[in-house]
């Protein structure tokens, strides 16, 4: 996945760089980006995990635009319930657009 660069994170860092990175970047505490940055890397540890047992206790795969598109439809559809903080600011389903759409998956929604 190459939304590393839109959320300003170094794409050449391992998953767990990454978990340190935004754990320990004060920026991304309270801010718009901040929420839709941690919930996408949540988002995608739990998918990573739910194909790793799909291989292992089930025998089949899926794509990695399959489980992008499937990481993509969970964000919007959970950045969807929240409404913006307030007036002036974006709906963290604008932020997600803004940074990721096009990274996870090729086709249209």
């Amino acid at each position: 996945l190459t939304l590393t660069a839109g959320l300003g994170l170094s794409s050449s860092l391992d998953i767990r760089s990454l978990c340190s990175s935004i754990t320990s970047d004060r920026s991304l505490d309270r801010s718009p980006k901040g929420v839709v940055t941690k919930l996408f890397f949540q988002v995608i540890i739990y998918h990573l995990w739910k194909e790793r047992n799909r291989r292992i206790f089930n025998s089949t795969s899926s794509s990695v635009s399959a489980v992008g598109s499937e990481v993509d439809r969970v964000m919007r559809d959970r950045l969807l319930s929240y409404p913006p903080t307030s007036a002036g600011c974006p709906s963290l389903l604008e932020v997600y657009f803004r940074f990721c759409t096009g990274a996870l998956s090729s086709s249209p929604p």
